[in-house]
């Protein structure tokens, strides 16, 4: 019995660490703490859409191949990048990354999106995705000006961390 259970753990290991996306035949940018301000934040022409991950997520195995699609059928137009948020914490939890997966937008300058007023309502709740079992989780947005761009942030929260 023992041997057997040694066996599962052995595996659940290996699929555990299999990682997520592989970067090399994809449209998708790997993000890290060290290359995510300088190719994102300091990118003041481009609409970029970033997802935050975990590796073990079972939501963020589900979302990844429809956000590898997106990637590839918007190259050139939109930048997509993926951040493992359990290996770029510190990018994460800057960004208020509290759940797997989320995914921000960052609006290029001069796109004509406006940032709410600072007392505003959160805007609408709107069911978008649905997770393992076809539910969906509510979308909640918020903005912010953030330097010469816009930042729109809106995340699904699927799993929570900690």
């Amino acid at each position: 019995m023992q041997k057997y259970m040694r066996l599962l753990l052995a595996l659940a290991a290996a699929v555990a660490a299999e990682p997520l996306y592989d970067f090399s035949s994809s449209a998708l940018v790997e993000l890290t703490d060290d290359s995510f301000e300088t190719l994102v934040v300091g990118d003041a022409t481009s609409l970029w859409v970033v997802e935050f991950y975990a590796d073990w997520c079972g939501h963020c195995k589900q979302f990844a191949p429809g956000f590898a699609k997106a990637a590839g059928n918007l190259k050139g137009i939109v930048k997509f990048g993926a951040v493992n948020a359990e290996k770029a914490s510190k990018t994460a939890s800057l960004y208020g990354v509290n759940g797997y997966p989320t995914v921000k937008a960052r609006l290029r300058a001069g796109s004509g999106a406006a940032p709410p007023a600072p007392h505003a309502p959160p805007p609408s709740r709107v069911r978008a995705g649905a997770d393992a079992r076809g539910d969906a989780e509510p979308i909640h947005g918020q903005a912010r000006q953030g330097g010469n761009l816009t930042e729109q942030h809106a995340h699904a929260r699927t799993h929570t961390t900690g």
